[in-house]
């Protein structure tokens, strides 16, 4: 919550004392957290963003880029991402310090004196588990979906009944995305002690394993049974 001192003063709900205060030179407001809840995000007041190590209180990260308000921001699901939605453009930026931003420009808008305006405005977005694909909600109540590897626009939802304000990706798929090998390799960690347990989404990784075992069976079972049918075929 704000301090009034400045900066982002925060609460262990488990100990019931004050964690560390999270210092900004700024006014910081609409505080995220990290899906691990390692990192809070917060806007600042001159449009940029701190990003703060929870544990420490220690500035890790500071971005920036938008001229405009961001009026919607939230870390990936993988937590490598942090995405703002700030006038007509959505904003990708990567946690780790000193690397460029992606931005996708939906309206350059005009500049008329000191103001910068805008027919279509970025009131939203989101990205999903895989990390592949940007939603962007705009004030003409669309969701445009692009390919953050490419910047390319996929498809369209069109004809809203309202402004997507927030927006979210179903966790639920079953098929397998880059967030499954970050928490695989989070577990491993976990499990010698060197990491913190990974917030698995609705399925985990050993689950869809399973899930799809029928397919990769009948693969292993097939090719096996045809070794003993023709064993001489296979030994020469």
């Amino acid at each position: 919550y704000g301090e009034p001192t400045g900066g982002l003063a925060t609460w262990n709900l488990e100990t019931g004392q004050p964690g560390p205060l999270l210092h900004s030179s700024f006014d910081p407001s609409s505080p995220v957290f990290s899906p691990d809840g390692r990192l809070v995000a917060a806007i600042q007041s001159d449009s940029s963003v701190r990003v703060w190590d929870l544990s420490t209180g220690v500035i890790v990260n500071a971005v920036g880029g938008p001229e405009a308000d961001i009026t919607d921001m939230s870390f990936s699901p993988d937590g490598n991402w942090l995405l703002g939605a700030a006038g007509g453009a959505a904003w990708i930026w990567s946690i780790v310090p000193g690397q460029a931003p992606l931005k996708l420009t939906i309206d350059e808008g005009t500049i008329k004196g000191n103001l910068t305006l805008f027919d279509t405005l970025v009131t939203s977005i989101s990205m999903s588990p895989d990390g592949n694909t940007i939603a962007i909600g705009t004030s003409e109540h669309k969701i445009l979906f692009y390919d953050r590897n490419t910047s390319r626009m996929q498809g369209a939802i069109t004809d809203l009944s309202g402004i997507p304000r927030e927006m979210i990706f179903s966790p639920d798929s079953m098929m397998f995305n880059r967030k499954d090998l970050s928490d695989f390799i989070g577990s491993v960690k976990w499990f010698v002690g060197k990491g913190p347990r990974p917030q698995f989404g609705r399925w985990t990784y050993w689950e869809k394993f399973d899930y799809f075992a029928v397919f990769w069976g009948v693969a292993v079972i097939g090719s096996t049974g045809l070794m003993l049918w023709f064993p001489e075929f296979f030994t020469n």
